[in-house]
């Protein structure tokens, strides 16, 4: 996991200061994980895909896979919108193939 935050930083050309602002996190959080420390929890892991909607979960998550969600998705015919609704709410928006047909939907969580 810490080779692939360094990744992020080397791929995004950032510090990790600037890192850790972007995301949210402590500058501490950042240099512990860096340097193999701790771990990233949850929340990190959510911070970062978050903040940087282009990186794939996968690759994030398991080192598997393009480091890219477009690179990612574009194989497999999925195709997934973030949209942030009114009251609070999420709105995520997809489109995949099954096949040879396509399906729509979309899903609304709550963020209060």
């Amino acid at each position: 996991m810490q080779e692939r935050i360094k990744e992020i930083l080397s791929q995004e050309r950032l510090s990790p200061a600037r890192f850790a602002e972007l995301v949210g996190v402590q500058r501490s959080s950042v240099s512990h994980i860096i340097s193999g420390r701790n771990k990233p929890s949850l929340d990190f892991l959510q911070k970062i895909l978050t903040h940087f909607e282009h990186i794939s979960p996968d690759w994030l998550i398991t080192g598997k896979g393009p480091y890219k969600r477009s690179e990612a998705l574009s194989g497999q015919g999925i195709a997934t919108t973030k949209q942030s609704g009114t009251d609070g709410k999420i709105v995520i928006s997809f489109f995949c193939f099954i096949g040879q047909r396509g399906r729509k939907g979309s899903l609304q969580c709550n963020t209060k």
